[in-house]
């Protein structure tokens, strides 16, 4: 994603939170070959780009390292009971 590549995951615990079904990649049920073929052939398609674009948006915004470190100094300041 990080590279404006489209995904093409199972719909398992946490995948949800990063692709978005027709957004930034394609999700499949688990166990189902079909599922993985038409995923893989939607992020491969002419769509492909655009959903990596949307991807690599995505990871920018919610996962950039600056963000992520706010994020992660602010639960420590809490956990610490500092405003």
């Amino acid at each position: 994603m990080a590279c404006a590549l489209p995904c093409a995951v199972a719909r398992v615990s946490g995948s949800h939170e990063l692709i978005q079904d027709g957004r930034t990649g394609a999700t499949f049920p688990t166990d189902d070959a079909d599922g993985l073929g038409q995923a893989i052939a939607a992020v491969t398609g002419a769509s492909g780009e655009a959903l990596g674009q949307a991807a690599r948006a995505l990871v920018s915004e919610r996962f950039d390292i600056e963000r992520v470190a706010d994020r992660h100094e602010a639960l420590y300041a809490r956990l610490l009971g500092q405003p």
